[in-house]
């Protein structure tokens, strides 16, 4: 069995965000990371970003419950690079729900990194005294995200939240193993 990749997710800021959008160099420094000729990741949409850095200006989001940039470390000698984005759709629910995601650039998948980023994600999770339940939804043909999922504890569950994509859940509840 191969070991995780050591990464880092890093939350996004006013500035990270702004830079995401506006300054890729600007996004270089300020992450201390390079960022590869194919970024951003598939699905990364600019109205998601603009989005969460509302959320960030107006102060009414939960500290950890936003967007993250992906970095790897030590992946085929390869220096710190920016490889994604991972995160949360916002603080748990009132039934202790958070629903998270990810995207992985193209030159950086099959390295372990969408695995090692939902681990991460579930184990930050996991920390929060009202988190009980993780999902996550992916698109029917994305074969890979699936096992991605699969591999870090999450079942499927019904019902579907849109035509054409299939929610997964990890319940985190000291009464279930996860």
């Amino acid at each position: 069995m191969t070991a995780r990749p050591r990464i880092d997710l890093i939350e996004a800021t006013e500035s990270t965000l702004r830079a995401a959008l506006e300054d890729r160099s600007r996004l270089e420094q300020l992450l201390d990371v390079t960022v590869p000729g194919d970024w951003p990741p598939e699905h990364y949409e600019a109205h998601v970003v603009q989005h969460c850095l509302e959320t960030l200006r107006r102060g009414d989001q939960e500290p950890g419950f936003n967007l993250h940039f992906l970095i790897a470390d030590e992946v085929s000698c390869l220096p710190r690079m920016l490889a994604g984005i991972a995160g949360y759709a916002g603080p748990p629910d009132a039934d202790g729900t958070v629903e998270i995601g990810y995207g992985i650039v193209d030159s950086m998948r099959r390295r372990g990194l969408a695995s090692a980023a939902v681990s991460a994600l579930v184990q930050k999770a996991r920390s929060h005294p009202r988190v009980r339940r993780v999902i996550a939804n992916t698109l029917r043909e994305m074969a890979g995200a699936d096992r991605v999922l699969v591999r870090n504890g999450f079942q499927p569950t019904e019902p579907r939240p849109k035509r054409g994509m299939v929610r997964y859940a990890l319940d985190l509840s000291p009464s279930r193993s996860a």
